[in-house]
């Protein structure tokens, strides 16, 4: 008897055992089945999103296809007109004299972003091949930070000619940066005057070809020593703890307040400029010496900003080794 009770037991426990397992498993069957849903619905987005980017990309691809098509439709149009005005004046008889622009036109629609000056004013005084063979920076910097630029490419063209208006050969070179790095050379050839305004236009398109296979390539990197870097701040003044108040507060000055000064100094040459800005530059207060009006073989004008009156500055100048004249309130003469 007892027995069987037991065995009743036994077989009561097993199915209740048999009855947990099958709901535990009905559990999980129904969380992967919402896993499975959300995992779903995470890839749909997904897949959205990615639909959504692409057609974002397309559109911007299309939109600076459109922009480039409309500015070279443009160059287009000036080059026609270019080439027109040569063709009548072959008719008249007289020499054609856009073939150079031309070329340049053409070349606008690079992938260098080209600076070109005027030619004007102080550009032959300053950007010459004296200016390709100095290395120093300080005078680098400031030309590119007057022309708008941000690296330096140096064109070159050596004409040599048999005999006047007879065949000549135009040796092109194509460098970058201040250290005057060598990207590629070629060489053409005219035979005669007449055909030399063609032959600066195909050297203009080849040397474009060349600046832009090296951007291409990786070897037309901004160099990280013509980089303007700004002097740092000078230390803020100690807070006054002191609460007793001045007799003439109308004759006080706010501590560490800076006042611009016009600084005149004779630079015979490049050289002369960068030595003293760098020296001024250097002098305790100075926040900033720029050089405004350049005169190479005269007297140059910089605007440094100082913190302190005139004698402070006056003092700081000379404390660098230079001697100092007053000319007015705000413009000293220095020299050594």
């Amino acid at each position: 008897m007892a027995d069987e009770i037991l065995n009743l037991l036994i077989k009561a426990k097993d199915e209740g055992a048999q009855s947990e397992l099958a709901s535990v498993v009905a559990s999980f069957e129904n969380v992967y089945a919402a896993a499975a849903k959300i995992t779903e619905l995470i890839l749909t987005i997904i897949e959205k999103i990615k639909k959504a980017q692409e057609e974002v990309r397309t559109m911007r691809l299309e939109f600076d296809a459109a922009a480039i098509s409309v500015s070279k439709h443009a160059s287009a149009v000036e080059i026609n007109n270019e080439h027109l005005e040569d063709q009548i004046a072959k008719l008249e008889g007289r020499p054609s004299q856009n073939r150079l622009s031309i070329a340049l036109l053409e070349a606008a629609n690079s992938a260098i972003d080209y600076v070109r000056p005027s030619g004007s004013g102080i550009d032959p005084l300053v950007l010459n091949h004296a200016q390709t063979q100095r290395r120093g920076r300080g005078w680098w910097r400031m030309l590119l930070d007057q022309y708008g630029a941000a690296d330096i490419v140096i064109p070159e063209l050596e004409l040599r000619r048999l005999y006047p208006g007879g065949p000549a050969v135009g040796i092109f070179t194509a460098r970058y940066g201040p250290d005057n790095i060598l990207i590629g050379r070629f060489q053409l050839a005219a035979r005669n005057s007449g055909e030399i305004p063609a032959m600066l236009n195909e050297g203009v398109r080849r040397l474009d070809i060349l600046y832009a296979q090296a951007l291409q390539q990786g070897l037309l990197r901004p160099d990280p020593t013509l980089i303007i870097v700004q002097p740092p701040l000078p230390p803020l003044p100690p807070e006054q703890t002191d609460t007793t108040l001045p007799e003439e507060m109308g004759a006080q000055v706010a501590a560490g307040a800076t006042t611009s000064f016009s600084i005149q100094v004779a630079t015979p040459d490049a050289g002369a400029v960068q030595q003293a800005e760098v020296s001024v530059s250097h002098a305790s207060g100075v926040t900033s010496a720029i050089t405004t009006s350049l005169a190479l073989g005269g007297t140059s004008l910089m605007r440094v900003t100082f913190v302190g009156d005139s004698a402070a500055l006056q003092a700081a100048l000379q404390a660098q080794g230079w001697q100092v004249q007053v000319v007015n309130g705000t413009t000293l003469r220095i020299s050594r």
